[in-house]
């Protein structure tokens, strides 16, 4: 069942456990006393998302 659906049905929505699993995994800092429990990506997350060898673009191509 789709998230949206669940959620306007009123269910408490959950995603799928494959992908659930890959949410959990991700990289995350410490406990952070700003934002209470709410987990923030580690500074490093972005690289980790990314095929090896891609090229980031430092400006961007619309400029």
């Amino acid at each position: 069942m789709a998230i949206l659906e669940q959620c306007r049905r009123g269910d408490l929505p959950r995603l799928p456990n494959v992908l659930e699993a890959v949410v959990h995994g991700l990289r995350v800092e410490d406990d952070n006393e700003d934002y209470g429990e709410i987990p923030q990506p580690d500074e490093g997350l972005h690289h980790a998302l990314v095929p090896p060898g891609h090229v980031w673009l430092t400006e961007s191509p619309h400029a």
